[in-house]
């Protein structure tokens, strides 16, 4: 998996949802954490050179909230959009998954939907959060997650900091330092390679939350 989306109406617990897997697959893998908001033992992510730094990860998970702040659907002739859909296809080869967050899907960049593999829609119940998962490469549903929002509240102050607002992420102004990023990150990840793979350590677990 190398890009999933969350969307759902505002309070319905995208961002809980997102930030809750990305610290369930660091503990399972001890991957790098990156986000643009306050995600728990994760680094700020707000400036597109930082890929460099992904590159060097032995695997990494970037969280982006509200992402259609920086990849608004009707923005996709800018450079901004350009570019970030462009480094979607380096994802694998640097060993990296994209998570975001919209309150619609349709707000994001209409080339990021095109290439996201797992789509999941957020809503909640009276008592529990609902995350709906899809594979949109084969249009097959995949499962459905639930949370019970009590446990949520209970725990979240550990995963992320809701009150911290999203940073917007700052990109090349140029073609010219755009190619002399994607420069330095060949050659960074081809020495990756070269050096041999390291390895992550896992951490302990969270609390078991998660039902489905």
């Amino acid at each position: 998996m190398y890009l999933m989306g969350f969307d759902g109406r505002m309070g319905e617990g995208k961002t809980f949802g997102m930030s809750l897997l990305a610290q369930h697959f660091r503990q399972k893998s001890g991957c790098t954490l990156y986000s643009n908001y306050g995600l728990a033992g994760s680094k700020l992510f707000t400036t597109f050179d930082q890929f460099l730094d992904v590159a060097q990860q032995p695997s990494s998970i970037i969280c982006l909230d509200e992402i259609h702040t920086d990849l608004d659907s009707r923005s996709g002739n800018t450079n901004i959009s350009k570019y970030f859909t462009h480094m979607i296809f380096y994802l694998r080869k640097l060993r990296c998954t994209i998570m975001f967050s919209s309150p619609l899907i349709s707000n994001v960049e209409y080339r990021v939907r095109g290439v996201m593999n797992v789509y999941c829609q957020v809503s909640k119940t009276k008592n529990k959060f609902r995350y709906e998962m899809w594979d949109m490469q084969s249009g097959a549903y995949l499962r459905t997650m639930t949370v019970n929002q009590q446990k949520a509240f209970s725990i979240g102050h550990q995963i992320y900091d809701t009150h911290t607002m999203v940073v917007p992420m700052e990109f090349p102004n140029t073609k010219e330092e755009y190619n002399a990023i994607i420069n330095k990150l060949k050659d960074l990840s081809d020495q990756y390679y070269i050096n041999g793979q390291a390895t992550n350590a896992p951490e302990a677990e969270l609390p078991e939350v998660v039902a489905g």
